[in-house]
């Protein structure tokens, strides 16, 4: 039960086993595209579906639904890339949205023009640190001006939960 101050400028080394300070940035999820291109229709909100998990280590990634559900509250860490594959129009986009499952909370979107005709392949990324709740969820969604595809392997999601 005592308290011991450290004054400034000290270095402390550890020689035995740290417990009761410091912590684990988990739960930690890396899931990916892998199975196939995932197709995406013109001008509609469409839940990007990540199919194979490589790291979950609180089970809160539902590979079937696409969706994170938070069981520790708190500041998570959420980083996306979705490969988008075949926008082809000189004007067309394509957006990213990091949401919940109903898409009708707050978050954080990034977008790509083609610029030109058969672009082929361009990664669009999106990160954000946010304070979730026990029970909310995590989702991404995709929308744009013409039908492309969600591209595999090179799409994938991770979520951490910070140290606090």
């Amino acid at each position: 039960g005592d308290t011991i101050t450290i004054p400034s400028g000290c270095t402390i080394t550890n020689n035995g086993t740290q417990t009761g300070f410091g912590g684990a940035n988990t739960p930690l999820v890396f899931a990916q595209r892998v199975s196939s291109n995932q197709s995406i229709s013109a001008t509609t909100w469409t839940k990007v579906i990540f199919d194979t998990e490589y790291i979950d280590t609180g089970s809160i990634y539902n590979t079937s639904t696409g969706e994170v559900t938070i069981a520790d509250a708190g500041k998570y860490f959420v980083s996306v890339s979705v490969n988008i594959r075949a926008l082809t129009g000189a004007s067309d986009y394509a957006s990213i949205f990091i949401n919940n499952s109903a898409r009708n909370a707050s978050g954080i979107a990034s977008n790509y023009v083609s610029g030109q005709t058969g672009t082929g392949y361009h990664a669009v990324t999106c990160s954000q640190i946010k304070s979730y709740s026990a029970s909310d969820t995590i989702a991404v969604w995709t929308y744009g001006s013409e039908a492309y595809e969600i591209a595999e392997p090179a799409s994938a999601i991770v979520v951490c939960k910070m140290i606090e």
